[in-house]
């Protein structure tokens, strides 16, 4: 199906019909715009993240990534990925230590703290991980909503424009299939562009979800590696400071 055929459809369409055919086209652009706009985003997103894991796994210490500002822009409200979650986190665990100093839950005297301690920190990942979720999610219901409704569109534009080829066969009292059939074939656009519209997009919302569940996956375990290094940090035994205390008592 020629550009052609589809201009001609409109421009001897009635004005519902009319109607139909821009909102497809509307449709259609948008649908498009937007699938561009997500694979460069995803694209963008893979290369921000394998970059700052890089960062992160050659860090001994994560807490010293964010407070040394390896990652200048940490502190930025844009970001995203594994790099806003790292931030997210350990943006409450830099406000927990300014208020409790000496943070350790090692010392007997803190350990009322630790059950606080580790609320803020699930209720923190959860947060963060949920808000960077439905940010790369957020033209998901656009893609499945024009999946759905572009062929229904499409055949209210082809139904209409059938009746009003045989309200004009009617009319003229010819159903000669030279009049016929391009009234007919006219209405039949309508139908073809809704799927035109319809298809791209239900590919775009399968494979974008599809990729959208391996983020998820990697964001889940980055979140874990944080927090094993947080209780490395702040709850286990230093042993070489145990032994020294051993020895002083002994």
């Amino acid at each position: 199906m020629s550009f052609n055929v589809i201009l001609d459809a409109l421009y001897v369409s009635g004005p519902v019909a009319a109607f139909v055919f821009i909102v497809l086209i509307i449709m259609s652009i948008l649908s498009w715009g937007l699938i561009i706009a997500t694979a460069i985003y995803f694209k963008r997103l893979a290369n921000l993240d394998e970059k700052f894991l890089q960062e992160f796994e050659k860090s001994s210490k994560p807490i010293d990534l964010y407070k040394d500002g390896i990652a200048s822009d940490l502190n930025s409200e844009k970001l995203s990925g594994v790099r806003a979650i790292f931030s997210g986190i350990y943006k409450e665990v830099v406000h927990v230590e300014q208020r409790v100093k000496g943070l350790n839950f090692v010392d007997p005297k803190m350990q009322n703290l630790k059950s606080n301690f580790d609320e803020v920190i699930q209720r923190t990942i959860e947060k963060v991980t949920s808000k960077e979720n439905n940010k790369r999610e957020r033209y998901f219901s656009f893609f499945a909503t024009t999946s759905n409704v572009a062929p229904f569109i499409g055949l209210l534009g082809t139904v209409i424009g059938i009746i009003d080829a045989f309200a004009e066969i009617g009319r003229i009292g010819s159903a000669d299939l030279g009049f016929v059939a391009p009234a007919i074939s006219e209405a039949l656009v309508a139908t073809a562009l809704g799927l035109f519209v319809a298809i791209p997009a239900s590919i775009a919302f399968n494979y974008f979800k599809a990729k959208s569940f391996r983020f998820k996956e990697t964001f889940d375990h980055f979140a874990l590696d944080l927090l094993n290094h947080i209780q490395q940090q702040y709850f286990i035994f230093d042993h070489t400071t145990e032994v020294s205390a051993a020895e002083r008592v002994g």
